[in-house]
């Protein structure tokens, strides 16, 4: 007899994400972009608000490899569940036909 196929629930593979969350993971990279540059002037033992506006390039520079990433994120989820989505049909085919060999 074969077994049953559960999938997974919809809760775990709902790939949308509201605007507002996406803006607030972009915000903590911008804050941990202008956390480095913060930083790298504290070990260098210079004025930390020297040129703020590069501040404010290191925090778009943080926001913009947290969307990158979450790009990156999100399309590697969808490719995830379309192969998992072939290896169900492919089992469920398996499931429903006879196999040759079982007399």
């Amino acid at each position: 007899m074969p077994g049953v196929i559960n999938g997974p629930s919809k809760a775990a593979t709902d790939l949308t994400r509201t605007p507002s969350s996406l803006y607030v993971e972009l915000g903590g990279w911008a804050v941990a972009g202008a956390f480095v540059r913060t930083w790298a002037l504290g070990l260098q033992q210079r004025p930390v608000l020297e040129r703020p506006y590069l501040h404010v390039l290191f925090a778009a520079g943080g926001a913009g490899i947290g969307y990158l990433l979450s790009r990156w994120e999100t399309t590697q989820l969808e490719n995830l569940e379309t192969q998992r989505d072939i290896l169900v049909r492919r089992r469920m085919m398996r499931v429903v036909q006879p196999s040759p060999h079982s007399h």
